[in-house]
């Protein structure tokens, strides 16, 4: 499960519900709780692209981003967005840092503080064995989630990162890391 509080104190919760050897067929669900999590009320999202793994819940200045990866289109990353506290959700598919034959994993989000949202993820091509094509990718948002800048590559080609993660500091300045392994 992924976690996320607001400045008011709003907890938000994200968890992907499986069902025994039906692959393809994962439920993403969603709750919020606005009594310091004493008490949750399940979120209605929009129908999850197919399969789905590793949610990363954000939400910062009125924007919450529901972040996953999808067997949609060969692999993707996908964005649930709302700007109402969760009544209403939009979606986006990211464009992808290469254009076919790739897989992506573990996306990873931050919302800044004037409702940027980075999104950073693993992608790899399936190339004869020893031959490393993994990457970290960035793509940003400046309107609130509305669409997406073109992927950044943000790893040298050759490593063997596992995953990414980006966080917006105080003073808007955007950060990144991953692990090259």
């Amino acid at each position: 499960p992924s976690l996320a509080v607001t400045e008011d104190g709003t907890v938000y919760v994200a968890w992907i519900q499986t069902t025994p050897n039906l692959i393809g067929r994962e439920r993403l669900r969603a709750a919020v709780s606005r009594d310091g999590g004493r008490s949750f009320q399940e979120l209605t999202l929009p129908a999850m692209p197919q399969g789905g793994a590793d949610p990363a819940m954000r939400a910062r200045g009125g924007v919450i981003a529901l972040i996953g990866q999808t067997l949609a289109r060969g692999f993707a990353v996908f964005a649930l967005i709302s700007t109402d506290g969760g009544s209403t959700w939009r979606t986006q598919v990211l464009p992808r840092g290469e254009a076919t034959g790739t897989t992506v994993f573990r996306p990873w989000a931050a919302i800044g503080p004037r409702g940027e949202l980075a999104v950073t993820w693993r992608e790899y091509a399936g190339l004869p064995p020893g031959v490393r094509s993994d990457r970290v990718y960035l793509s940003v948002s400046t309107d609130r989630g509305q669409s997406f800048g073109v992927p950044t590559a943000l790893s040298p080609a050759g490593m063997t990162p596992s995953g990414a993660s980006v966080l917006f500091a105080d003073d808007d300045t955007l950060y990144a890391s991953w692990v090259d392994v």
